[in-house]
């Protein structure tokens, strides 16, 4: 139970794959038409992998049902034998297992670039009523919004930044403890479970996140979350609004926000992340999600 916390795709970005992706995208005709796409999502609250795919998902304003999975018993993962971490996604009755796969798969299909098309024409519409002309451009394209490099800081956001905001919020006991508070919100738990989820869960992963920090050899959980986001500020953005230096934000910025968010409302979020120079852009990516 212990190591589905920390479940970290093992599958490898190979960059240059995108370029043979974007050809196939090049060749398609839009519909504009709703999607046919049924998604559901198997996910835990404070999992950086889920809330990474929520972001893309969120993002596309596409439909999709979101169930909260017991991490101590996982009864909501029984349909799936040989799997049992999270995320896990139904898309039109496959299953698809990690964050990484889902984008993947989402991105491969033509009916998900429908709705994405349908949300970029309409902020392009939207503009052009603000300001009385025809704008040069769409805010975001295909050719953009998926590339090599977004795929790069995708993955960076798995392999450094999900990593450390584990033993940010689980510095001790009590954090973890809170971190677990979610599960009082979520309905379909009884009294029992929620108590059960999160005097074993906090403890689960406390024991974890201090195993993590020191087979990375992590010294200050804190300053080297600071150091992550910096490096986003000044490699990832380089005095944009956003990754794709459009006026939408492209997966890279999806990615980033989303593993941030799951820790929005925890004391880390609110000592760190709000009060660090990348606020900004967090709440530009989370208005553009949520709009």
């Amino acid at each position: 139970m212990i190591s589905s916390f920390f479940s970290i795709s093992k599958r490898q970005i190979v960059p240059n794959v995108t370029n043979v992706f974007l050809r196939k995208v090049a060749s398609r005709t839009f519909s504009n038409a709703s999607s046919d796409l049924n998604v559901v999502l198997y996910q835990y609250n404070i999992c950086p992998f889920c809330h990474k795919v929520k972001a893309l998902l969120d993002y596309s304003r596409l439909p999709y049902e979101s169930i909260e999975v017991n991490p101590v018993t996982k009864a909501e993962l029984k349909f799936s034998s040989d799997y049992k971490k999270v995320p896990i996604a139904i898309i039109n009755e496959e299953q698809v297992n990690g964050s990484d796969e889902i984008a993947e798969v989402l991105l491969q299909k033509s009916e998900f670039y429908d709705v994405l098309m349908e949300r970029w024409e309409e902020e392009a519409a939207r503009e052009k009523d603000i300001t009385q002309e025809d704008p040069d451009s769409i805010p975001m394209s295909v050719y953009a919004f998926d590339t090599p490099q977004t795929r790069e800081w995708a993955n960076w956001a798995n392999t450094e930044v999900a990593k450390v905001l584990y033993p940010n919020i689980s510095k001790s006991l009590s954090d973890s403890y809170r971190a677990f508070n979610y599960v009082h919100d979520v309905s379909s738990f009884s009294p029992f479970q929620k108590m059960a989820i999160q005097t074993i869960g906090s403890f689960a992963m406390y024991m974890a996140a201090s195993r993590i920090k020191k087979k990375l050899d992590i010294k200050d959980e804190r300053s080297e979350l600071e150091y992550l986001l910096s490096v986003w500020v000044g490699s990832g953005l380089v005095h944009n609004d956003f990754h794709s230096k459009l006026e939408s934000p492209d997966c890279a910025d999806l990615a980033v926000f989303g593993v941030l968010r799951s820790v929005e409302g925890l004391p880390i979020f609110e000592e760190v992340i709000k009060e660090h120079g990348i606020y900004e852009w967090y709440t530009k990516v989370k208005k553009s999600v949520e709009s």
